[in-house]
């Protein structure tokens, strides 16, 4: 899905223009995979069309302009003497209630030895609503065969096996950084929205297969601290 969003305008897409329809089809196409054009464009028009937050109406992927969404977003940031056990203990202590308890022991097992030098990444589409500043990654995942697959609970669950909650976390963090650089009256709380990872095979599912976090600053600050000065900042 990564290629055909980062192919169309939203604002055109989701009301069917014919322009981003036959787009979608050459990228289908492309890949051998032209008789699914019927499905894959209804579900894209759903995923943008889909409410981001029930509570903010029109806060829809379909509503945002082009100079309010970056693509690929590439960051590097430097780290310090970076380790599995330590970040789990941030984790364990920093996390609010909407953490998954089990993800800290989970990051914990990880077996890699404490890494200096820079983390360097991707943000699939970073952008901006009302103000805040908004991180999105792609998952085209088959979690299952129905909607039971992806209701909160079980997209929950999956961010923490595969680690995809340490990814949106890291992301944050070159986000916090970035922005901190660029904007003169940054402030966490202020200009950072949240976390999306759509899973666009759940989109059409009454669940949604949205999942959101907002981590908190305590824990992002937290963890700026352990990847920029390393074990001493402790």
């Amino acid at each position: 899905p990564k290629e055909i969003f980062e192919s169309i305008d939203f604002t055109q897409a989701c009301a069917a223009n014919e322009i981003s329809r036959q787009t979608v089809a050459d990228i289908l196409a492309k890949h051998s995979l032209g008789d699914y054009l019927g499905t894959v464009w209804s579900n894209v028009q759903a995923v943008l069309n889909a409410p981001l937050d029930g509570s903010l109406p029109g806060f829809t992927l379909g509503a945002l302009e082009k100079c309010d969404r970056m693509m690929e977003l590439e960051f590097t940031f430097h780290m310090a003497g970076v380790a599995a056990p330590r970040m789990a203990e941030i984790f364990r202590e920093q996390g609010g209630p909407e953490l998954d308890p089990h993800f800290p022991e989970r990051l914990g097992r990880l077996q890699f030895n404490p890494r200096d030098g820079f983390m360097r990444g991707f943000i699939d589409l970073l952008f901006r609503h009302e103000g805040r500043y908004y991180i999105l990654d792609w998952k085209s995942n088959r979690l299952g065969p129905d909607d039971a697959a992806y209701t909160p609970a079980r997209l929950q669950g999956v961010m923490t096996t595969e680690f995809y909650t340490l990814q949106y976390h890291v992301y944050t963090l070159a986000l916090h950084l970035h922005l901190g650089q660029r904007l003169l009256d940054y402030d966490l709380d202020k200009h950072i929205g949240g976390a999306f990872y759509i899973f666009t095979r759940g989109i059409d599912s009454d669940t949604r297969g949205i999942f959101f976090d907002r981590p908190n600053r305590a824990l992002i600050e937290a963890l700026a601290a352990e990847f920029q000065l390393g074990p001493q900042a402790t």
